[in-house]
């Protein structure tokens, strides 16, 4: 089955982030936004990996090894209970030291036109005191661009990956499963991108497939096939995207986007109706660079309909902006705001008007040593349905880090992460706390 999802999303192309996309031209190109470089982009040759020649293709190994602490693994809050041979019991906090290995290959060819290019990482974590907690992230890109001309490129990428949903999300109560969900994605699509001067236009499409595994609860009463069954969560997800975009001048330019999209899931639930559903996104937006301030500012109209009369439509205000201050040629602070639609993995449920803003800032102390902290705060507003009560998630986290480059084949880093979740509806949603501690080893051959 995931061979002939493999040929579908190939026959579509693949996954394209039109924002962003840049077409290979000769000329001063009047959307670049790198003139000024912010705390920790300037490059270090003293310090930065190199990168090892294999003919005309440039080779980037990497090696990550972390140790980490979790105050609370499972995402568990105080009112959580579970079922234990029929007996409902509450749920404690559980912590652990997980132990993290990473390898990771950029494969780039150096051509002087066209690109091709490979990414491919694992990525395991061991859990020292509860084993079932332990799995292998993988995941592999192929992407290429072919230049058409001096003006006019396409662009493609296939990808797929083998993932685990992390504990404590708004999908399902994950606190009564004995192993983690895991889940395939494969993506794919295609763009074609013209520039000329002051002008340029993007255009394409994009599929993402979920597949998503059985799970097994701890309790074995409810390990009866149809509850392990997570089928149902499985959909397609097909997108258009176009953007227009004018520039002033090499500093200052606006655009307009939209993007329709169609989700379709494999199943209808057992217990429930169907989840379809068809949305729709457009922006005006300007994309801008000064000595202090540079960054993509976004706001418009966005739209989900779902094709069962019982579940309500979303819209409302689409946000997407990410702008950067740099006071000082060390010092980068960032802000970001989103507003978007999200799927839940509920039947009842399926779909959350999420917003989000972020705040962070990046120090250079030293050349080769950066500090770093952040804050993010959001909402996750699940509308009602005709048989459901909706409700509302906050979340927050605060965090705070360092990165030392010692040498171009080894960098170091800390972190320190509290993660905070609270549903507006007791026994609905995800409410918890989480404290994590982490260090780490990069290491680049």
């Amino acid at each position: 089955m995931l061979v002939s999802k493999m040929i579908k999303v190939i026959g579509v192309g693949a996954l394209t982030t039109l924002i962003g996309t840049q077409v290979a031209v000769a000329q001063d190109d009047m959307f670049r936004r790198d003139r000024i470089q912010g705390a920790g982009e300037r490059y270090l040759p003293e310090f930065e990996p190199r990168e090892v020649r294999l003919g005309s293709f440039k080779l980037t190994p990497e090696l990550g090894l972390g140790l980490q602490s979790n105050s609370n693994v499972y995402a568990v809050g105080s009112n959580d209970t579970t079922l234990v041979n029929g007996v409902e019991e509450q749920i404690s906090e559980t912590s652990d030291i997980i132990v993290s290995i990473t390898p990771a290959l950029n494969l780039t060819s150096d051509w002087g036109r066209h690109e091709i290019g490979l990414t491919t990482s694992a990525a395991h974590k061991e859990y020292t005191d509860n084993g079932d907690e332990s799995h292998t992230n993988l995941n592999g890109f192929l992407r290429g661009r072919i230049d058409v001309s001096r003006e006019f490129n396409f662009t493609a990428n296939v990808g797929a990956q083998e993932l685990t949903e992390r504990r404590g999300i708004f999908a399902i109560s994950q606190e009564l499963q004995s192993d983690p969900a895991e889940y395939s994605v494969v993506t794919g699509g295609i763009a074609g991108n013209w520039q000329r001067d002051s002008l340029r236009f993007s255009l394409g499409a994009n599929v993402r497939d979920l597949s998503y595994d059985d799970i097994r609860f701890s309790d074995d009463a409810l390990n009866d096939g149809i509850q392990n069954d997570r089928s149902y969560r499985d959909y397609t997800l097909t997108a258009y995207n176009a953007r227009a975009e004018y520039a002033l001048s090499p500093d200052i330019s606006f655009f307009l986007s939209t993007a329709v999209s169609d989700r379709e899931y494999d199943t209808v639930p057992t217990v429930g109706v169907k989840r379809d559903a068809s949305g729709f996104n457009a922006q005006i937006g300007t994309s801008f660079q000064s000595s202090l301030l540079r960054g993509e500012v976004a706001v418009g109209f966005l739209r989900e309909e779902r094709d069962a009369a019982e579940f309500n439509d979303i819209e409302g205000l689409a946000i997407d902006t990410d702008v950067q201050w740099l006071p000082t040629p060390l010092t980068t602070v960032s802000l970001g705001v989103n507003r978007y639609t999200a799927d839940t993995g509920q039947i009842d449920l399926p779909s959350a008007l999420v917003s989000q803003g972020e705040l962070g800032v990046v120090h250079e102390l030293k050349r080769n040593l950066l500090l770093n902290a952040n804050a993010r705060y959001g909402v996750e507003e699940l509308d009602g349905s005709a048989t459901t009560l909706g409700y509302d998630q906050d979340f927050y986290n605060i965090g705070a880090g360092a990165v030392y480059k010692m040498n171009p084949n080894v960098h170091l880093d800390f972190n320190l992460q509290f993660d905070s979740r609270e549903s507006s509806v007791e026994n609905r949603g995800r409410t918890y706390d989480q404290t994590i501690v982490g260090v780490g080893l990069k290491l680049f051959p």
